[in-house]
């Protein structure tokens, strides 16, 4: 998968009392690696996307999420963060959650779309962000 990374640290806000990730935390540290995604392979960090730029990228789908091993206090993890599909003003990202013997541990597309915040309607991406995008195609 050639595919942005970057990796995190499972925390103790991120597990549950069985002493695992407790799974919406994954989607909270996704929510994360969207923004330093767009901030370090896009140079567009989300206060001038938001504040200056007026646009959003809200999360529209979650699909085929598979949990295939437990992560644990202390796991350093690897997210994999990859175009499957760019439209005119949407994104369908495939990412790969591993651990650092290089195993599965979650997997799943995240859908999002570029909006106009006043108006929250979709609006293509720029050509240049787009262009920046297909880079990360897998």
């Amino acid at each position: 998968m050639a595919a942005y990374e970057t990796k995190r640290t499972i925390l103790f806000e991120h597990c549950d009392p069985a002493g695992i990730v407790f799974f919406p935390r994954y989607f909270e540290m996704l929510n994360g690696v969207a923004e330093e995604w767009f901030d370090k392979a896009h140079g567009i960090n989300f206060r001038v996307l938001h504040e200056d730029m007026r646009r959003g990228i809200p999360t529209v789908s979650m699909n085929d999420i598979t949990f295939k091993a437990p992560s644990r206090l202390s796991d350093i993890v690897t997210f994999r963060y990859g175009v499957k599909a760019l439209g005119n003003a949407s994104l369908t990202i495939r990412f790969e959650i591993v651990g650092e013997d290089g195993g599965l541990r979650v997997s799943g597309d995240q859908t999002i779309v570029f909006v106009d915040m006043d108006k929250m309607k979709p609006v293509p991406f720029p050509d240049d962000l787009r262009a920046s995008i297909e880079k990360y195609k897998i």
